[in-house]
């Protein structure tokens, strides 16, 4: 397998030791010590970096807020990709595609849960030389770009990097890319050419005032099995970017035209999360689980409405999909419940 080298730098703790860890439980997938080697810790005055395979933590001991390098790889082959609910770091042949939560450790006094932002500079060094699209939360390329993070926003970012990505450049200006991951036969102009107008229509709908800014990219790929008369679709939306996945038969095509509006539904609903519960969210954010009649109910409402506008959806299918989601509201069985009791259900 090939090997990514991960690099950062950081102002020590004032203690002269800072550890940095993994956020272990992201998309469902438990880091392995297996995965990371070579450890090296560089600063201004003698340093040194201890891995713990077992904790999944790194110890760096240094001088009191000494300014810190930390360097080490991340090596996995392919195939590791297994199913939709898999977020792997995953690094073969073609292409590479990893989430800090999983395969970058972060120095924990630093990033932890509270939410104020932090300045976060990030850059590829490598990727343009194999002939890789590099994309990363602050855009495209290789270049060194920094930017502000709240720091859980910085936990949920993806970083990737491979062969056959895209960009379009919207109207207003802003660029959209598709990154296809490893093994993946899906066309990334396919993918963006049916999603695009639901995209533009929700920019238009908040005036371009974004969280995701000018810049939003979906990386995806095919996992699992093939499923008989049917297909699996699912994903997670994660800073300034959605991770895809579906079942490796799915076709983006005219022979696929059944599945697409599934499609462009679960990729406008988490486009739309770019401003319905991060540019304006409601409570604290201490307990989300008591907002998501509105984090979710609203975006599933207007993701359906933004595929009609943009005419992704004709009038029979909007009136399709809106009766679908109050039938499904009449039959449901927690519908009497209060949202306390409904919370506590969302938290187990």
């Amino acid at each position: 397998p090939q090997t990514l080298g991960v690099a950062l730098g950081f102002e020590g703790t004032a203690s002269g030791q800072s550890v940095l860890d993994l956020d272990r439980d992201f998309g469902f997938t438990f880091p392995q010590a297996a995965w990371f080697a070579g450890f090296e810790a560089r600063c201004d005055q003698p340093c040194e970096a201890v891995f713990d395979p077992e904790a999944l933590t790194v110890t760096v001991t240094h001088a009191p807020s000494d300014y810190i390098t930390l360097s080490y790889a991340v090596s996995q082959g392919e195939g590791a990709l297994s199913n939709v609910d898999s977020y792997q770091p995953i690094v073969g042949p073609d292409g590479v595609a990893f989430y800090t939560g999983i395969s970058v450790f972060l120095p924990t006094h630093i990033v932890h849960d509270e939410a104020e932002a932090i300045t976060v500079s990030t850059r590829w060094i490598g990727a343009e030389a194999l002939g890789w699209q590099a994309f990363a939360p602050f855009g495209p390329g290789e270049a060194e770009r920094t930017g502000e993070l709240g720091q859980m926003r910085l936990r949920e970012s993806l970083f990737a990097a491979g062969p056959g990505g895209v960009i379009h450049t919207l109207a207003d200006g802003a660029q959209l890319g598709a990154l296809p991951m490893v093994g993946t036969p899906q066309s990334p102009e396919a993918l963006l050419n049916l999603v695009e107008p639901a995209l533009v229509e929700t920019r238009a709908l908040f005036d371009g005032a974004a969280e995701a800014g000018d810049w939003y990219f979906i990386a995806y790929g095919a996992a699992g099995e093939a499923v008989e008369n049917g297909f699996a679709l699912g994903g997670t939306a994660i800073t300034k970017a959605f991770a895809l996945y579906f079942s490796p038969d799915l076709s983006l095509g005219p022979d696929g035209a059944w599945i697409h509006p599934g499609l462009q539904d679960i990729v406008a609903h988490e486009y739309f999360h770019n401003w319905n519960g991060v540019l304006f969210y409601l409570g604290d954010g201490e307990d989300e689980h008591r907002t998501r009649w509105f984090v979710e109910g609203f975006t599933n409402y207007y993701a359906r409405e933004m595929a009609w506008r943009s005419g992704l959806y004709d009038d029979a299918k909007y009136v399709e999909t809106l009766n679908d989601a109050i039938n499904a509201y009449r039959e449901a069985e927690h519908r009497d419940l209060t949202n306390d009791e409904l919370a506590a259900l969302w938290a187990v």
